[in-house]
């Protein structure tokens, strides 16, 4: 939700500023706009520059912000993992 209020103020922006203006790490953010990407709200022409789809208009496409990020889940599973095996 963060990185889309961006685009209120921008049409195109690189994925540095969205770095800055959302505090979110690199990793999890080039997650989240390959989801935005794969849904066609934003368009992603040129390496690291993330454009708003101006044409973009669906009333069916729902897009879940709320999926677990691959990275988080396998950090946890790790985790889980560890503790089980120092458990032991």
């Amino acid at each position: 939700m963060a990185v889309l209020l961006q685009y209120n103020r921008n049409d195109t922006m690189s994925l540095d500023e969205l770095v800055t203006a959302t505090s979110i790490t690199k990793d999890i953010l080039t997650q989240v706009l390959a989801l935005l990407v794969k849904a066609k709200i934003l368009i992603n022409e040129e390496k690291d520059q993330y454009d708003l789809n101006p044409n973009f208009k669906s009333k069916k496409i729902r897009v879940n912000l709320n999926l677990p990020i691959k990275a988080d889940v396998k950090a946890e599973s790790a985790d889980v993992l560890k503790a089980v095996d120092e458990d032991r």
